[in-house]
């Protein structure tokens, strides 16, 4: 994973972070998880 792509991912993840406590949704912690297995996920393909 390059520098780029692992700062890309970073911003998006805090990114739908941030909006999901703006909107109250609820779902930070569902959000995290799912963080959790994307960079799970990217740990296993590198």
């Amino acid at each position: 994973m390059t520098t780029r792509l692992a700062l890309i991912l970073f911003a998006l993840i805090v990114g739908a972070v941030a909006l999901d406590m703006a909107m109250g949704w609820g779902g930070t912690l569902f959000v995290l998880k799912k963080a959790y297995g994307l960079l799970d996920w990217v740990m296993f393909w590198r």
